[in-house]
């Protein structure tokens, strides 16, 4: 029997393994979006908005092997995923919803009750993870010019 054990990790934007996940994460959406990105964007992801107090950044590990990341970032009123990505060769095997599960719980647990995020619709896997996970479609509510769709979920 083929056991599959995921955790997750507790991680500093600029640690080896978590710039390692945000750069896959940032060429497979300049891949998918057929544009690029552009070094500025990748630089996001060591700013202090996944540091605490702003935010928290976890790693997703796959029987003990970095697998993925995902980021939380405080908000006025809610907690924001960010920075979502399952690397492609452990998808399929609830990787992805534990890691959405695992975000929810650590914005409940800073004492988020809504939490929201954004994704492109080019990103049908995300898409269809959300609304299964309960996301509602709601308005644009942030800046981001990559996005297409917007999610909300109540917490509690």
């Amino acid at each position: 029997m083929n056991v599959t054990e995921i955790t997750f990790t507790a991680a500093d934007p600029a640690d080896t393994d978590a710039q390692r996940c945000y750069y896959r994460y940032s060429e497979e959406l300049a891949n998918r979006f057929g544009v690029s990105m552009g070094p500025g964007w990748r630089a996001g992801a060591v700013s202090d908005d996944f540091r605490s107090p702003n935010g928290e950044l976890y790693l997703v590990l796959l029987n003990g092997k970095v697998a993925g990341c995902g980021a939380l970032r405080f908000m006025d009123g809610f907690a924001e995923v960010k920075r979502m990505w399952v690397d492609p060769a452990a998808r399929g095997r609830g990787v992805g919803r534990g890691l959405l599960e695992h975000l929810e719980s650590r914005a409940a647990a800073h004492g988020s009750l809504i939490v929201r995020l954004d994704t492109n619709e080019t990103l049908r896997e995300a898409l269809a993870l959300y609304q299964r996970a309960g996301y509602e479609s709601i308005p644009c509510y942030n800046d981001n010019h990559h996005a297409t769709h917007w999610f909300e979920k109540r917490l509690q």
